[in-house]
């Protein structure tokens, strides 16, 4: 039952209202998007529902600091801008991980001041390059 509604939810075409589009598994709502999500460089919007932009869910991307590239073999190409750039404090939950941030960007800033960046995949080169 639920593998049939998943099939006729993604065959049905594009939602008519932003309440059917929130949470849905093909098209997203840049209103939608997670703290750390972005839409990719020349995602082109597929429908306007309610004088608001719908986007392939595809199109939407993880973002992550210099350091997260880095852990996952990526090295951040030169020049490149951060797409977002979010202030607040580091989680205290994980000191450790609080620690390695804090020295891999530099002196430790106040909790007031602290921004961090982050960067798009299609921002990043494979580290062997």
């Amino acid at each position: 039952d639920d593998e049939f509604l998943k099939r006729r939810r993604l065959a049905g075409g594009v939602p008519t209202s932003k309440a059917a589009l929130k949470g849905h598994d093909r098209y997203v709502l840049v209103s939608d998007l997670k703290r750390l999500e972005a839409l990719r460089p020349g995602a082109a919007a597929v429908a306007v529902v309610s004088a608001t932009q719908v986007f392939l869910r595809h199109d939407v991307a993880q973002l992550r600091t210099k350091l997260q590239w880095a852990r996952f073999g990526r090295r951040l190409r030169e020049g490149e801008l951060p797409v977002k750039e979010l202030s607040g404090h580091v989680p205290s939950s994980s000191s450790s991980t609080a620690l390695a941030v804090a020295s891999a960007d530099g002196p430790p800033k106040s909790k007031k001041s602290s921004s961090r960046q982050f960067f798009g995949e299609w921002q990043t080169d494979g580290a062997d390059k």
